[in-house]
């Protein structure tokens, strides 16, 4: 294989992980595994030089103890929200209540978006460290239980969740 094919095929594939690794936070991704050329893509001859990890965004968000950490907060603060609004309701007509309750939920949401970009940024700062530790090529970001990744990519979901722990700490 040429060597300009060879560099298309990397430019390519750092333009779609860079996509997901931007995209990452989103409820859909933007570009799945199937997407993403593979090292099965490639020609064989290049195999071994290229590194790939993946980062299992699910079990992130399931396992992390930041994670854990700002749910709980985002949590407290449903809780208090809601508590305030029941206070609230006694003395307030059936429209400041619906607008009282529309006014908290924003808070609520803002909240929630806040703390994502939180997690977000956390993931992105330790998945930067762990490829520099790894000397990985690309990454993968695995957002469904359900995706297949190749046999050779390595899994740096438990050291991405460690680097988090430093990062915010």
């Amino acid at each position: 294989m040429s060597k300009i094919k060879c560099l298309v095929i990397m430019l390519a594939v750092c333009i779609l992980t860079l996509v997901v690794f931007i995209g990452s936070s989103s409820a859909t991704p933007l570009a799945t595994t199937e997407q993403i050329p593979t090292k099965s893509s490639i020609s064989p001859s290049q195999n071994n030089a290229i590194a790939i990890g993946f980062v299992d965004v699910t079990r992130i968000m399931s396992e992390s103890p930041i994670v854990k950490s700002f749910q709980n907060e985002l949590n407290q603060k449903g809780e208090a929200l809601s508590d305030q609004l029941i206070i609230e309701k006694s003395y307030l007509t059936n429209e400041q209540f619906k607008q009282r309750q529309n006014a908290l939920y924003q808070e609520f949401l803002t909240l929630k978006d806040n703390l994502e970009k939180q997690i977000d940024e956390s993931v992105k700062q330790a998945v930067i460290v762990v490829v520099k530790e790894r000397k990985l090529d690309f990454v993968i970001y695995k957002n469904n239980e359900n995706e297949k990744m190749h046999p050779d990519d390595i899994d740096i979901t438990s050291d991405v969740m460690d680097k988090m722990q430093m990062i915010n700490h």
